[in-house]
């Protein structure tokens, strides 16, 4: 994402009363590397938006920004709505998990069965493989 003005105007349109504008704003905010306090709170805020594709672009976004401070609410995202609307935030928990310590990666872990377990179809095979994900990335050793 270019410009801090660019950015001004993408949360702008977060707060937008078109939905598809919000989730275009959700979206490109996860690429911004400005104004950052400020994305992850408007992006936080999104995550209770009434729109599920604005709640799993910011989730997702949330996601690459690596706002682990956000994963307990991602996490409960799960357990509400569709399953077919809540691939976002299943991804997100994966992200976000993997950058966390070990009590993290186990309640995200719990957090996708829980899901998978309400999940048929094309959500039920994307939460299992978030799943394996987690556990192998668990037997590896981290570097840093």
């Amino acid at each position: 994402m270019g410009s801090a003005a660019e950015t001004d105007q993408w949360l702008l349109d977060l707060t937008s009363p078109d939905p598809a504008e919000r989730a275009d704003a959700a979206f490109v905010l996860g690429g911004s590397r400005r104004r950052r306090r400020r994305v992850i709170g408007a992006l936080r805020s999104a995550l209770s938006d009434e729109d599920p594709v604005v709640v799993n672009f910011a989730a997702q976004s949330l996601g690459q920004l690596g706002d682990l401070e956000s994963l307990p609410t991602i996490e409960r995202l799960l357990s509400t709505g569709a399953p077919r609307d809540r691939s976002g935030p299943a991804w997100a928990v994966a992200a976000l998990a993997e950058r966390g310590n070990e009590q993290d990666q186990a309640s995200a872990r719990a957090a996708l069965r829980a899901y998978r377990s309400r999940a048929r179809g094309f959500s039920r095979g994307h939460a299992e493989a978030l799943i394996a994900r987690l556990q192998r990335g668990s037997s590896e050793p981290r570097s840093g």
